[in-house]
């Protein structure tokens, strides 16, 4: 078992002093996990445009998680001083695109990581027998072992009502339809590098070459497969936004300290895409009618 670094218990901890603290953010209920855990959505700014930020699919990722909070916690920071980052002010942020940040979408699978399985979870058996054990240090579904990472395909996303995939789909189509998404998981593939993964054509190639520029991260281009599409390949498809995956190394069995110096840095890398990405909706030539 992981050491409990970040959990769900400690986002939540966070999110709730950032309402205290801040009173233009906003919070929506994107649904709950398959045990009952709230799925937050941060809503930051008023603007038109919508920019999307996902993390926390893969159950053994709690970097992502830390990445979005601290962004969030840096940029209400940031606006509540009349602050700017990279030449943007965050007021010019604020006022013009509407931040969408779901930090965790899978919060049963990031606590199996760190905390490990209760005996007393409906699901104890199931998980155990599909884990091989109690170590859950690469467990990567949520809490009955769906990965939810692949698990956009239409045959698999409509079937399924009561997964989290479900509940964020049905968000981003009726509630907060982005321009933009990206997601931050761990890396897919035997490799494990750190990608910029997209998909579509020529003005998505354009946005991918300024985010590698942002980030210092390579861009891959993947033809999406609609049995196991992901969510960047699923918003393209489905919602015509511009959308991208940024997949990081995988680190585990880092002690606290460790963990807490790695993600500062992870931030520090991310910290110029989280904040300029908005602005690459402008490169948008032909806006899709959408509906």
């Amino acid at each position: 078992m992981a050491e409990a670094y970040f959990d769900y218990g400690r986002m939540i901890n966070e999110l709730d002093g950032f309402l205290n603290k801040y009173s233009f953010l906003s919070v929506i209920e994107v649904g709950k996990s398959i045990l009952g855990n709230s799925i937050p959505a941060v809503i930051f700014g008023e603007g038109k445009s919508i920019v999307a930020y996902v993390g926390g699919e893969v159950g053994c990722d709690p970097f992502s998680p830390f990445i979005l909070m601290r962004f969030l916690r840096d940029a209400c920071a940031l606006y509540e001083g009349g602050g700017s980052a990279f030449g943007f002010s965050a007021e010019n942020i604020f006022k013009n695109y509407t931040l969408v940040i779901i930090p965790l979408l899978n919060p049963d699978g990031l606590n199996y990581f760190a905390n490990g399985i209760e005996l007393e979870n409906p699901l104890f058996e199931r998980v155990m027998k599909i884990n091989g054990g109690g170590d859950f240090s690469y467990w990567r579904g949520n809490a009955r072992g769906v990965d939810l990472k692949y698990n956009y395909g239409l045959e698999y996303s409509e079937s399924q009502p009561e997964a989290e995939v479900g509940r964020l789909c049905n968000f981003l189509r009726y509630g907060f339809t982005p321009d933009m998404l990206i997601d931050f998981s761990y890396s897919q593939g035997e490799n494990e590098k750190e990608v910029i993964r997209f998909c579509g054509g020529e003005e998505e190639n354009k946005m991918a070459v300024a985010l590698s520029q942002m980030s210092g991260i390579a861009r891959e281009y993947s033809e999406s497969v609609i049995e196991n599409r992901t969510l960047y390949e699923w918003a393209r498809g489905e919602l015509y936004a511009s959308a991208f995956s940024v997949e990081l190394e995988r680190m585990n069995f880092l002690s606290k300290k460790h963990f807490e110096d790695t993600g500062f840095l992870c931030y520090l890398n991310l910290r110029k895409l989280l904040y300029c990405a908005p602005f690459l909706t402008k490169l948008r030539q032909n806006r899709i009618e959408k509906g």
